[in-house]
């Protein structure tokens, strides 16, 4: 069936119970819902709720998901500009630069989107630094 009734039940129950994680992480699942379904609007209004729920909540543990899911579903509604804008905000989260399987994914994604608006040469760049990182967790 429709899991979306569910996660919103789940996330109204947190929002009254005051625990912003648990409505969050039920905002990011109704994303996930809304981007399998073709909706990008829907999934972005999603993405926004959990990640200011996540802040709110002073959970960073999952920033960098919701920032590429948010980017994502911004991608998937044409906004290039700010699908490699979300898609930044993802590495950012990340001050260190661990090599992590989500970075590669957001450095692949921002490579298609910088070849998509014809700028080859950081779209270039975009993928060699996945193909670094990707070599750095290979080993």
């Amino acid at each position: 069936g429709d899991p979306r009734p569910v996660f919103e039940s789940a996330m109204a129950m947190a929002q009254e119970a005051g625990i912003p994680h648990s409505a969050a992480s039920a905002s990011q699942r109704l994303g996930r819902v809304a981007l399998r379904a073709g909706d990008p609007a829907a999934a972005r209004a999603a993405f926004e709720r959990a990640l200011a729920w996540y802040r709110e909540s002073g959970a960073t543990h999952q920033l960098d998901v919701v920032l590429y899911n948010l980017a994502t579903a911004v991608a998937a509604s044409g906004d290039v500009a700010g699908a490699i804008e979300h898609y930044e905000a993802v590495l950012a989260a990340d001050p260190e630069g661990k090599a992590t399987t989500l970075r590669v994914d957001t450095r692949l994604a921002l490579a298609r989107l910088h070849a998509r608006s014809a700028q080859p040469g950081t779209a270039q760049e975009a993928l060699a630094a996945a193909q670094s990182e990707a070599l750095v967790l290979q080993n």
